[in-house]
């Protein structure tokens, strides 16, 4: 089960998500589904913390690489903050570190998100 809080951080223009729970091939469509309304409100600044998560499939990878793409597009960007080592484990397979920020705290992303 997922859990998923998400916040808004006016000073930054930013979306924090955060992530509580297991992100699999069940939840990964109320995540992606989340992630996509604020992407069609024009919210391009994502805040991802993963401190919560305890296990994430190649699939949960997926989505952030999508909204990686798109978020690039359109002049904003996703920060990923504080995975567990399973976590990171996987996106080091899969390159997402090579492409999206990792970082150890939400206060870091977010002076990331407007550098």
């Amino acid at each position: 089960m997922l859990q998923i809080e998400i916040q808004e951080n006016t000073e930054k223009n930013a979306i924090i998500f955060s992530l509580e729970g297991t992100i699999d091939v069940y939840s990964c469509r109320q995540l992606e589904d989340s992630v996509n309304k604020l992407i069609n409100e024009g919210k391009y600044k994502i805040v991802v913390d993963l401190s919560k998560v305890n296990y994430m499939t190649s699939v949960g990878a997926g989505i952030f690489m999508g909204v990686h793409a798109v978020t690039k597009e359109n002049k904003g960007s996703i920060i990923l903050v504080n995975p567990h080592s399973e976590v990171k484990d996987i996106f080091r397979l899969l390159g997402v570190d090579k492409i999206i920020d990792i970082v150890p705290d939400i206060k870091t992303a977010l002076s990331k998100l407007n550098s």
